[in-house]
């Protein structure tokens, strides 16, 4: 591969590398193995805090634990393909690299996608419904709409690179799928997983309109207290979701304009497009798993709550733990003081026993002697 990214009369826009320098690639590696690091470690904090805390076992927690699993996997498989090209400078350094970031890119795009629309099912309940919210978000429901989710994200990220088999290089890009175009059964399943992406991102529009709606007639009810929307009850439960389905939004759109810019100009893309794709492929597969627990789950305040409780009993645990540890300390000493004042009273109560004894033989001695004499003046009589 030259210094200009073009191999075999193809352009590639994982391998290309505008600025070769040492500081450029150590700043992605150092920033994608912090992400991976943040992403990894407060996704499971949040599932860690579900499964330890019973006031967070409700359907809509359970719904931040399964995105937090799409993120890990999401997160732990492909940034660490991003290290690996950057420090090789070349695509292929891993088996079945194309067909790995193709199935787990379609998988976690679907299931993130269908996650969020369940969540926005639920903020709306949530908010626009309360009374009858325990009715229509039960927990059988989040699970029966979460393995929903899962086979349709499963289904097509696996199936279109099952019946094609190995990708191919597409003219400016390689690990490419066929066009949107294409008649080929792959290509038709992977358009299914795109049409179901758009319809998650729609219910999910119309849902975050309706709860708007609702925080604007919580501000026109509280008119007396003179509450901007962003104060309203329902703005600020939304406000945290609606960031993290953006952001990712955000960059899934950016990813596919530059992907599509590449492939219009095929082997003629500038430089330009090349890097824009590059930075959109790092935000695609940075932003969101980080966005997600530390925006939108860990500051809600079910989880403030649940972090502080945790921190203070750890805290509790290590003072009583350190004041167990000092008194083992100090306990060999008092050990020790108290077998020596032992030892002491026993070796002076034996000695007063020895004397008491010496002076009965004394006794017994002058006694038996007192008697002898005794008994010679009777017999002189």
């Amino acid at each position: 591969m030259t210094g200009t990214g073009i191999e075999n009369s193809t352009r590639d826009v994982v391998e290309f590398d505008a600025i070769s320098d040492p500081t450029s690639k150590g700043f992605q590696i150092a920033y994608d193995a912090l992400c991976v690091f943040v992403a990894v470690v407060c996704n499971m904090l949040v599932i860690f805090l579900v499964c330890k805390k019973e006031t967070l076992q409700k359907p809509r927690h359970y719904l931040r634990c399964h995105l937090a699993i799409v993120e890990i996997i999401f997160a732990a498989i492909l940034i660490p393909i991003n290290i690996v090209t950057v420090v090789k400078g070349h695509l292929h350094s891993v088996p079945f690299e194309c067909e790995l970031i193709y199935v787990i890119g379609t998988l976690s795009g679907v299931a993130i996608f269908g996650t969020y629309s369940l969540m926005a099912i639920d903020l709306y309940y949530f908010i626009c419904h309360p009374l009858r919210y325990n009715t229509q978000v039960t927990t059988q429901k989040v699970v029966i709409g979460m393995l929903v989710v899962d086979f349709l994200a499963i289904s097509i990220g696996i199936t279109p690179v099952a019946i094609a088999g190995g990708m191919k290089s597409s003219g400016s890009l390689q690990c490419a799928p066929e066009t949107l175009n294409s008649s080929q059964a792959s290509a038709v399943i992977r358009n299914m997983g795109f049409t179901f992406q758009v319809i998650f991102v729609l219910v999910s529009v119309i849902l975050y309109y309706l709860v708007f709606k609702e925080a604007r007639r919580q501000q026109e009810r509280d008119a007396n207290q003179h509450l901007r929307i962003y104060q309203t009850k329902a703005f600020k439960t939304m406000a945290g979701h609606v960031i993290v389905f953006f952001v990712f939004l955000s960059a899934t759109i950016f990813l596919i304009v530059s992907r599509r810019a590449v492939l219009v100009h095929e082997e003629n893309a500038s430089d330009a497009q090349l890097i824009a794709h590059k930075v959109a492929v790092h935000l695609f597969r940075t932003l969101s798993p980080m966005a997600d627990p530390l925006v939108h789950s860990l500051r809600a305040p079910d989880f403030r709550r649940a972090l502080r409780q945790v921190f203070q009993r750890s805290h509790r645990v290590n003072i009583a733990t350190a004041a167990g540890n000092q008194c083992m300390d100090q306990l060999p000493d008092v050990a020790f003081a108290h077998v020596a004042s032992t030892s002491k009273f026993v070796a002076k109560n034996s000695q007063v026993e020895m004397n008491s004894r010496l002076d009965d033989e004394k006794d017994a001695a002058v006694g038996k002697s007192l008697f002898k004499s005794i008994s010679l003046s009777e017999d002189s009589d």
